[in-house]
């Protein structure tokens, strides 16, 4: 019934939008011409550090441009970690949103969603920009003059946004050779490090002392692994290296670190809310990171932090962490990926222990250790 419903809904719009969008298909696009950018990315963390590696590309390939981003609140300040941004707008809901990027005159939109809802592809389409670029999903493509289908070739959700940068460039008559690395890319700042030295120092946390990042929660319940697994997990390897456990938690997330703080035995330093780029000084000390499939996660990754992770209901080739220093377990079951928010089964998640997530720790700590001799 879910499914009917969703197909007559899609049906419907794509008659509709058809009738209501006029627009002009572009085939060309004169770089000289395009000196403000604006893109969209109004979804979660690990979304935003996704398309780090296509903001840097499209700085490529506009590099007199002015880039600005227009994202949720609880993301903006993660932009400060990347360079080719020059601005942020806060995301105010959508007719005050509109007004402020009606007003700015874009040259080119770029929205990177690659969904099927149509809020943001709304906004490029009404911004009033000449040119306006996103993924055609289910008639979404009616609201941009510059629109492309998406790969079906199972690949990283960067290399998917990567595409857009590179239809971009093929309309722009620009060597697609220049596209950058599709690992996302975080850069520190001195700020952050020092707010990262301070917290330490306020909880009692030394230089010199080894330490291990717990991320244990996620936008839905079911990429959650269990509290008292993480709990069982994060004493274990306090015991083993003589680690400080530093447990990351978003407001939302903050019963579910207190909880696994109070059943361990060896106890944790709790940060809990801090903004992305506060955040990023911390996750930068850490040896390494145990997370769900997560934004911490991602954020881990691109700071160049090793990482092991859980990983239940999410498409395992869109969302895979890159790199020698990263290990993913999983149970690849009939059920799943099924990107589900609830689960009332779970097995996914229920069948990862505590010994093979130790063991994936024991083998990164290895390979730490031999490239340190």
């Amino acid at each position: 019934m879910k499914n009917l419903l969703k197909n007559t809904y899609l049906s419907f719009r794509k008659i509709l939008l058809l009738g209501l969008v006029k627009r002009i298909t572009v085939s060309r696009i004169d770089p000289d011409s395009v000196d403000s950018i604006l893109v969209i990315r109004l979804d979660r963390i690990g979304d935003l550090v996704e398309t780090i590696p296509a903001i840097k590309a499209i700085k490529k390939i506009f590099p007199q441009s002015r880039i600005t981003a227009l994202l949720n609140r609880s993301t903006v300040a993660l932009a400060k970690l990347v360079p080719e941004i020059d601005e942020t707008i806060v995301y105010q809901g959508f007719f005050t949103s509109l007004s402020a990027l009606k007003k700015r005159k874009f040259s080119l939109v770029v929205d990177f969603l690659m969904d099927y809802t149509l809020k943001t592809a709304l906004l490029s389409h009404l911004s009033g920009a000449k040119i306006t670029s996103g993924f055609d999903i289910e008639s979404r493509g009616s609201c941009f003059n510059a629109g492309l289908q998406p790969s079906v070739e199972p690949k990283l959700m960067s290399e998917h946004l990567l595409d857009l940068a590179r239809f971009l460039s093929k309309l722009s008559g620009n060597d697609e050779g220049e596209i950058p690395d599709i690992n996302p890319v975080l850069i520190l700042t001195q700020e952050s490090r020092e707010f990262a030295r301070q917290f330490y120092n306020k909880n009692g946390i030394q230089d010199e002392e080894l330490i291990f990042g717990l991320a244990p929660g996620a936008k839905f319940p079911s990429q959650c692994w269990k509290e008292e697994r993480f709990a069982q997990l994060a004493d274990k390897i306090a015991d083993k290296y003589r680690a400080r456990i530093v447990i990351i938690v978003s407001k939302e997330n903050e019963a579910r670190g207190n909880s696994i703080s109070s059943l361990m035995k060896n106890k944790p330093v709790i940060a809990a809310g801090l903004p992305l780029d506060k955040l990023s000084g911390l996750i930068s000390s850490f040896k390494l990171m145990v997370a769900n499939n997560s934004g911490p996660l991602h954020m881990a990754v691109a700071l160049g932090v090793a990482t092991v992770s859980t990983m239940g209901p999410t498409v395992p080739y869109l969302w895979w962490p890159q790199g020698e220093n990263h290990i993913v377990i999983r149970r690849d079951l009939s059920c799943s990926p099924c990107n589900k928010a609830f689960c009332f089964v779970h097995r996914c998640l229920e069948l990862v222990s505590v010994e093979e997530m130790e063991k994936a720790v024991e083998i990164i700590m290895s390979r730490i250790n031999d490239r340190a001799q």
